[in-house]
């Protein structure tokens, strides 16, 4: 890890009781020793050797001798010098800098044993106690990454990308065929742009157009379409503070100018380091704003039905610390969340973590990825692909990283590596499909509203109407089915239920094209097509509706309670196993059950009626299971 030494020996030195008395020549020694220390160690070193062969207990040249040799990162030789003093003296601090010592020579366990020799010991400093209990943590989970590290292959990306300046925060869109990231060149960062070309190789870097040149502009997030730009600008004169949050949106091939987040977002403080989530709904960032658990946390806001965006919230103890937390980098399956941190135990001066979100409500307790993702340098951000099995990393450890860590070495810059991720660090494999709405007669375009739930925990992943016009992206865990719901107040709502396909091509988008109906009009006599609630579901043999069918019953009645001239007739269907009389009463109890909520959410019965049709009216064959589960349906037709 990053040396953990401070400049304190030579103040524990300056302070500690019981100095010894030397020889005025000895004191000379030390004198010179102390001038030279930061113009010319070495010749320090020399003198301060010499006054202790004098004066072998003179605690003034064995502290200064100690710090300066820290400062050298000569961690063995600050080692013998205190154990040397500790030889003839008894000082429980110098335990604790023998300690930070030990441990910044990798030597762990006797890193542990010294910070517990200090803290049994008779001692005051607050300060050193907090320390001594947090670096035993970072030794401890150093002592088992570092045994258990895995053999990784990390690829530098080509020598335009990773310049002699430093280079993070790399993002690309959902086929990885386009990359941002940031340059840092002096004090002025910028975002610049590089994609693919025909043989897969990344092209030369240039400046992102369309922000504002004469600003400093950083960490930029894009959405999965690649539609819509968040990032971090200073110096606007019409900003908030520091570092200000900005999106910009691609809409028929123009992009808007830089929009400002807003007072709610960004305040007097530093906001910065934003990813856009799958949905393109909500925006992760880092900010040392008031009212979070320490420096620099990790927040979230986001995008309401008007289009203006949330006050923020902060993800809470169980991700921020006391110290900081940045870089987050929200997978598209919308539950992983990858950051660096130095309020947990790790490795370096910062490290990625990952969490794990439940519900959208509960984060798990973050696990360090450990060596040699994570080193003894700053590990700065991190992308990881849709599919999960690859991940980019900026950091200014050199990669890759020798099989002996003790050989880590710390670069000039930032560069940007590529290389496989862990199974144990991957977020759910995911997918995405590419959707476009359309009239069924004409096939002209149709702007909906859009609701996409995970029947498996209910969880939305998208809702609200597509930026991209008519069309859509959305990416899909493919470890679970969905509710697809489209709205539009002139057609009939859309309900489907369906799977990623299991074959997963990161390259090429499922499409799909959703064909809507016009509502019937008013004066009309012939009914609507039956429309399939494919997502109403009912207790296995029983009328009594499944929790998760209320979303698709919400939506319908949200469309009669729009179309008030709209009367609907429900109907029940089975398929053929069981009696006649049995199936034809449990279709019909099951489309009263539909009647009943709808009533129950606003909708006049006088618009409603039910009927049940039992096995009478398959639409697939009874044969196989995936038929009957076809035939097994709740349906409605729009009547006059």
């Amino acid at each position: 890890m990053k040396p953990i030494i401070y400049s304190l020996l030579f103040i524990f030195a300056i302070s500690s009781t019981g100095i010894a008395q030397c020889s005025s020549k000895a004191e000379k020694l030390i004198t010179k020793g102390k001038a030279e220390q930061f113009t010319d160690p070495d010749e320090a070193i020399q003198y301060l050797n010499k006054a202790v062969d004098i004066c072998p207990d003179s605690e003034k040249a064995l502290f200064m001798l100690a710090d300066i040799y820290n400062k050298k990162k000569a961690y063995t030789e600050v080692i013998n010098v205190l154990e040397k003093y500790l030889s003839q003296n008894k000082n429980p601090r110098a335990n604790y800098f023998i300690a930070e010592a030990y441990q910044n020579n990798y030597d762990f366990n006797s890193a542990i044993e010294n910070y517990q020799l200090y803290l049994d010991s008779d001692h005051s400093s607050r300060t050193l106690n907090l320390r001594a209990l947090t670096n035993i943590e970072h030794a401890k989970f150093a002592l088992e990454s570092y045994d258990q590290a895995p053999e990784i292959e990390f690829n530098a990306l080509p020598k335009y990308i990773n310049s002699n300046h430093s280079e993070y925060l790399p993002i690309m869109t959902a086929d990885e065929s386009r990359m941002v990231f940031t340059r840092r060149i002096g004090g002025n960062e910028d975002a610049y742009y590089s994609a693919k070309n025909d043989v897969g190789e990344w092209t030369e870097p240039t400046l992102v157009s369309g922000l504002p040149a004469q600003f400093r502009k950083a960490a930029l997030s894009m959405s999965i379409d690649g539609n819509m730009l968040v990032f971090a600008m200073a110096d606007d004169p019409q900003g908030m503070g520091n570092f200000d949050l900005y999106y910009m949106e691609n809409t028929n091939g123009t992009w808007t100018r830089p929009v400002n987040f807003g007072p709610l977002v960004n305040t007097r403080g530093w906001e910065s380091q934003p990813c856009i989530s799958a949905d393109g709904r909500t925006v992760f960032f880092s900010s040392d704003r008031k009212g979070g658990e320490g420096g620099n946390d990790i927040w979230k806001t986001k995008r309401q039905s008007n289009g203006k965006w949330s006050k923020p919230t902060n993800l809470g103890l169980d991700i921020n610390g006391p110290k900081n937390e940045e870089s987050p980098f929200i997978h598209r399956d919308q539950r992983t969340l990858y950051f660096r941190s130095n309020s947990h135990p790790g490795l370096g001066s910062s490290d990625i973590f990952m969490s794990w979100i439940i519900q959208f409500k509960k984060w798990v307790t973050p696990v360090n990825l450990g060596y040699p993702i994570n080193t003894i340098g700053n590990d700065g951000s991190l992308f990881v692909t849709l599919g999960g099995d690859s991940a980019y990393i900026a950091s200014d450890v050199i990669h890759n990283p020798p099989k002996d860590h003790t050989k880590q070495e710390i670069s000039n810059n930032i560069d940007i590596y590529q290389f496989p991720l862990a199974e144990k660090y991957r977020p759910i494999k995911t997918t995405y499909v590419r959707m476009a709405f359309i009239d069924a007669m004409s096939r002209e375009p149709i702007i909906p509203e859009l609701l996409l739930l995970d029947t498996n925990t209910s969880d939305t992943l998208y809702y609200g109407i597509p930026n991209d016009q008519n069309r859509v992206m959305l990416c899909l865990p493919m470890n679970s089915s969905y509710a697809l719901t489209v709205n539009n107040e002139k057609y009939q709502p859309y309900f489907e239920r369906f799977e990623p396909e299991t074959e997963y091509w990161p390259n090429e988008p499922q499409q799909k094209i959703v064909s809507l109906h016009k509502v019937p009009d008013v004066n009309t006599t012939i009914e609507s097509e039956p429309v399939v609630l494919n997502n109403v579901l009912f207790e296995s043999n029983s009328a009594i509706l499944a929790t998760n069918s209320t979303a698709e019953l919400d939506q319908l009645a949200r469309f009669l309670n729009q179309n008030v001239a709209v009367k609907i007739d429900i109907r029940g269907h089975t398929d053929n196993v069981g009696d006649d009389d049995s199936n034809l009463k449990l279709s019909r109890d099951r489309a009263q059950s539909v009647y009943a909520y709808l009533i129950e959410k606003g909708v006049n019965e006088s618009r409603l009626s039910y009927q049940g049709f039992g096995e009478q009216a398959p639409i697939a064959s009874n044969d196989d299971r995936a038929g009957r589960a076809q035939n097994r349906r709740t349906e409605f037709v729009i009547i006059r």
